[in-house]
């Protein structure tokens, strides 16, 4: 299979670290009628699952595809184990700081958080498409997400596992791992489209406030012309502006940690918002509003540096990474 040169993987870290830090800021909102969460919500989950597909391959530095055992606990590795971590962090804190009691249902509801598992399992199908020989037919392999992902919103379901939620993630894994090689090309018809990106903004906040708020994780999105429009802008304008932005060293901090950031950005913003009821109980609503919201938001992407660094250090083994030791001033 192709390798991305290191210059594309830096811009697709800048993408990646864009979609995280909407998600923190979606959730910094804390409310679903709010006008920026309802433009993030149009857009930013479709992103990660097409980021994803970008960099997707089944295959060893040979090309030949992996062996589905080894396939398998690479894959587990790098996200059923993170998902572990979450578990553990979402119900320490709902006994400890919530106050919960340890219930059948609180355990299989920080056991089964969405997004990691939805993406272990597309992974999965990914790399059954491609044992087949049906990923190579892009049209066969789309149609194969396309109409579940359509039927599970004539039919709708509701599993404790989100694999309802599968189909709709795979048509954006997909998507991402197909148009792949243009973007490796810098292909001419997407240069031909650069300088008019920003136009596609104004049209993405009418859509996400013509079409009901979009969460990908109960497979809701209203409107399916409404939400497919506006989550292929929203893809296209973050391209676009990690694009322009290069290798920026923030943004591609920001994505290369997404998966720490992942975990831990809920229950940071949880301890914000209750920090800032304590201190300014008149202002409780306001907490959830502009621009309170926006000072949380800066607020927990400057704790992430110590977070982070401590993760990647000391614990990374948490997040399905290896820890990065120093020695000499070089990483080992």
């Amino acid at each position: 299979m192709t390798q991305m040169t290191g210059k594309r993987l830096s811009r697709i870290d800048v993408m990646r670290g864009i979609a995280i830090l909407l998600v923190v800021l979606g959730h910094s909102v804390g409310t679903l009628k709010d006008p920026v969460n309802r433009f993030v919500l149009s857009f930013h989950m479709p992103l990660f699952f097409f980021i994803s597909g970008m960099v997707a391959k089944s295959g060893g530095s040979d090309g030949a595809v992996l062996p589905f055992g080894k396939y398998l606990l690479k894959k587990m590795r790098v996200l059923l184990i993170p998902q572990g971590t979450l578990f553990l962090l979402d119900t320490a804190f709902d006994i400890a700081l919530e106050h919960k009691a340890v219930t059948a249902g609180l355990i299989l509801e920080n056991l089964f958080g969405w997004f990691l598992w939805v993406l272990f399992y597309v992974s999965i199908v990914f790399w059954l498409l491609d044992r087949t020989g049906l990923l190579k037919k892009r049209w066969i392999s789309l149609l194969i997400a396309l109409i579940p992902a359509v039927l599970t919103q004539i039919f709708p379901i509701k599993t404790v596992v989100h694999i309802e939620t599968l189909p709709m993630a795979l048509l954006f894994y997909l998507a991402g791992h197909y148009i792949r090689p243009a973007v490796e090309k810098d292909a001419p018809p997407r240069a031909k489209f650069r300088s008019i990106w920003v136009a596609a903004l104004p049209i993405i906040v009418i859509i996400s406030r013509a079409n009901s708020p979009v969460t990908m994780y109960s497979n809701t999105y209203g409107d399916l012309v409404l939400f497919f429009a506006g989550a292929a802008l929203g893809i296209w304008c973050v391209y676009e502006i990690s694009a322009g932005l290069g290798d920026n060293a923030v943004l591609r901090w920001f994505g290369v940690n997404s998966v720490i950031v992942y975990i831990f950005h809920a229950r940071m913003l949880n301890v914000l918002h209750g920090v800032g009821k304590a201190i300014f109980p008149a202002l409780e609503k306001a907490n959830y509003s502009y621009p309170a919201y926006f000072y949380y938001f800066l607020i927990v992407c400057v704790l992430f540096v110590p977070i982070v660094y401590i993760s990647n250090h000391w614990v990374a083994f948490l997040f399905g990474k290896k820890n990065i030791r120093r020695k000499k001033g070089e990483a080992k």
